[in-house]
């Protein structure tokens, strides 16, 4: 009878530790993405007309994607490398 407490606290114990490590793991994994940019992207002057619109916004790679439109010119995507905290470019759609 003993044998089988022992056995009992053991995989109590080992499941609890998996449980644990599996939500650190997820923790991790969702808040070092959008962390690393936030602190990497100071202010940015994006330069868009009045009346433009963010459709969208994409992270990668410390590269920022942000989808804008309206404003009175065409559809565009504009490039942020967040390293360097430069546009690097913008792409008419």
């Amino acid at each position: 009878m003993k044998s089988l407490k022992i056995i009992k606290a053991i995989v109590f114990v080992l499941t609890v530790a998996i449980f644990f490590t599996f939500g650190l793991v997820v923790y991790k994994l969702s808040t070092s993405s959008s962390k690393d940019i936030s602190k990497e992207i100071k202010k940015l002057e994006l330069n868009q007309p009045a009346g433009s619109e963010i459709e969208n916004i994409k992270i990668e790679d410390n590269i920022l994607f942000i989808h804008v439109k309206n404003g009175g010119l065409k559809e565009r995507v504009i490039v942020i490398d967040s390293k360097e905290n430069k546009i690097k470019s913008e792409i008419i759609l």
